[in-house]
């Protein structure tokens, strides 16, 4: 049995598309609520509270340290095993590019733009919605980008530990059961997978600049 026939029989089962469709799943609900959570929190913190930011910052980057690896059995333990630990899992490692580009964004704006929109009377609401969202979006979406393919790599780890479904599952099944082809043909679909998503947010990522140039 050659890689591209285990494949393309798997997905004309329709086991590879479920497995696919589950571990999606749980990546994109931990990666939406990194994104809501951790990019206002970003903007806030590097715009109005910079004091806070560097007393918190030491303890967050020593968090991000951390081997999410080492972290499996204590999400375990909190969320039991199934979806929450896996949707867990992926806002952990999806936090910290988003804060952390974020942050960064807000460091690196153009003085002499904030002090043109304070002079000229911007409001809080306004001066962040209008200046401070678009002036950091490319840090942004570097975050977003980097966030994506840790979350997706990471969905697929955890999934071999204490699963029964999953793309990771799938191939710890076929590692199992000695199946080579399906285990190299896993590895080459995720891989091409993780390429298709980072070409979609490239293309998420030209839209929004163009958001950016006509709010400007």
């Amino acid at each position: 049995m050659t890689v591209a026939g285990a494949v393309i029989d798997s997905l004309k089962s329709g086991q590879l598309i479920r497995q696919t469709a589950l571990s999606l799943v749980n990546v994109g609900i931990g990666f939406l609520l990194a994104i809501f959570i951790c990019i206002p929190f970003g903007l806030v913190i590097g715009t109005y509270y910079k004091i806070f930011e560097k007393s918190l910052m030491p303890f967050l980057r020593m968090c991000e340290k951390i081997n999410p690896f080492a972290l499996f059995p204590v999400f375990m333990i909190l969320f039991g095993i199934g979806h929450l630990e896996k949707v867990m899992v992926v806002l952990w490692v999806s936090q910290w590019p988003l804060l952390f580009n974020t942050i960064d964004g807000v460091r690196n704006l153009d003085v002499t733009i904030i002090k043109s929109a304070r002079s000229m009377g911007a409001r809080k609401g306004n001066f962040l919605l209008k200046v401070i969202v678009p002036m950091t979006l490319p840090y942004i979406f570097t975050g977003v980008k980097q966030s994506v393919q840790l979350a997706f790599f990471m969905i697929i780890a955890s999934e071999m530990v204490g699963a029964n479904e999953g793309l990771g599952w799938q191939f710890f099944s076929a590692n199992m059961a000695y199946n080579v082809p399906m285990m190299f043909g896993i590895i080459i679909y995720v891989t091409v997978l993780a390429i298709i998503i980072n070409v979609l947010f490239t293309k998420i990522e030209k839209w929004f600049s163009v958001w950016k140039q006509s709010t400007f």
